[in-house]
C-alpha cells in the first residue's frame, strides 16, 4: 500500500539583512602620477614656423602681417597672426591648405581669435604630449568644485589650461571622435575623476 505523500510547509521568506553602509574610501591621490609636464618647445623649428607663415600669407597678397604671439599646447602650437585691418580674414581662412603643404603637417586649423584680435593658425606638433590624470585631479577647479557639483576632468586645451566639466549642469553629453581619437580613455578618466572625488550616494 503506497503511503500518502506528506506536504511540506512553504519555506517562510527570510527577511532581508540590514544594509550596512561603510564610509567609502578613495583612492589616494599620491597612486597617481601627479607630475604637471610642460609642453616642449624647440625655439628653433619655432622660428622657421613663423617665418613660412609670414612668408605663404605674402605669396597670396597677405602683405603686412606679423605673429603677435605663439601659444604652446600639448598636441597643438597655435601661431596667433595680426593682420593689417584693410585686409579680410577670410582671405587668410581659406588658406589652409596652402599653409600645410608650406609647413609640412597634415592638416592645419584657422580661425578667428576674437578674444585678442588676431587670426590663429594652429599647427599640429610633430610630438603629441601626455596629459597625467593625475595632475588634472590636482588642479584648484576641481579640487575646491562645489559640493552640490559632479566634476570631472577633460584635459588641457590649446592654451595648455586645464579644462573641467560638470554633469549637473549639462543636458546631454556626446562623444564621437575616429578610431584611436582617444574616446574609450576620455570615458575612462571621467568615470575615475567622478569615483576618486564624490562617493556612490
Amino acid at each position: 500500500i503506497a503511503k500518502p505523500i506528506e506536504s511540506k510547509p512553504a519555506p517562510q521568506p527570510q527577511p532581508p539583512k540590514p544594509r550596512v553602509i561603510r564610509p567609502y574610501v578613495r583612492m589616494p591621490i599620491d597612486d597617481f602620477d601627479c607630475r604637471d609636464v610642460e609642453p616642449t618647445q624647440n625655439p628653433e623649428q619655432v622660428e622657421e614656423t613663423k617665418r613660412n607663415i609670414i612668408s605663404t600669407l605674402e605669396n597670396f597678397k597677405v602683405s603686412g602681417a606679423t605673429i603677435a604671439s605663439v601659444t604652446f599646447g600639448p598636441t597643438v602650437t597655435r601661431y596667433n597672426v595680426a593682420i593689417p585691418g584693410y585686409i579680410s580674414p577670410k582671405k587668410v581662412f581659406s588658406l589652409d591648405d596652402p599653409l600645410a603643404l608650406c609647413l609640412h603637417s597634415p592638416e592645419v586649423s584657422i580661425s578667428p581669435n576674437y578674444e585678442n584680435g588676431v587670426v590663429s593658425i594652429e599647427v599640429p606638433n610633430e610630438q603629441r604630449q601626455f596629459v597625467n590624470l593625475g595632475s588634472m585631479l590636482t588642479g584648484d577647479t576641481y579640487v575646491n568644485a562645489n559640493p552640490s557639483s559632479l566634476m570631472f576632468t577633460m584635459g588641457k586645451d590649446v592654451g595648455n589650461r586645464k579644462v573641467y566639466g560638470d554633469i549637473s549642469k549639462m543636458i546631454h553629453m556626446l562623444v564621437a571622435g575616429s578610431s584611436g581619437s582617444g574616446k574609450s580613455v576620455f570615458l575612462g578618466s571621467l568615470i575615475i575623476s567622478l569615483i576618486h572625488k564624490y562617493s556612490p550616494e
